[in-house]
């Protein structure tokens, strides 16, 4: 055998020596970083605040829905101004009107310009709705 061989089976024969890396604590984590930082710096202006971050992320949502449900409410207070079923709705009244009045003109030429933008309206608020419940979702 030669030198080589002999050195190649003794490192094979040798029993493995397993190391298992030590556990990381709180406190070793706060030594290794006090340990790693210059002089005069302290290891509390590293400190995160995640809690509060997601504290203000949840407020500015809230916020954000109510603000949506606002609109939401106020774009179905005048589809219903305009389109609505009463006679007090824009269309109500046009509908109602007598014959040879400025109310009849516009109704037989905006009758279908006007359902148009109720029910884009309508989308729009069903959209708005959409995201709301997107909102509770994430």
């Amino acid at each position: 055998m030669g030198i080589y061989e002999k050195y190649f089976n003794t490192l094979l024969e040798q029993d493995e020596v397993e190391q298992v890396p030590a556990e990381a604590t709180p406190e070793a984590e706060a030594t290794a970083m006090s340990a790693e930082l210059d002089a005069g710096t302290q290891p509390s202006s590293f400190d995160s605040d995640a809690g509060r971050v997601e504290i203000i992320k949840k407020e500015s949502l809230a916020k954000q829905k109510q603000k949506i449900s606002e609109w939401v409410a106020e774009i179905s207070r005048f589809v219903e101004y305009i389109n609505g079923v009463n006679d007090k709705s824009l269309q109500g009244q046009l509908h109602n009107a007598g014959c040879d009045t400025l109310f009849e003109k516009i109704a037989s030429s905006e009758h279908r310009r006007i359902s148009r933008i109720a029910v884009e309206l309508s989308g729009l608020s069903e959209a708005l709705k959409g995201y709301l419940i997107a909102g509770d979702q994430d």
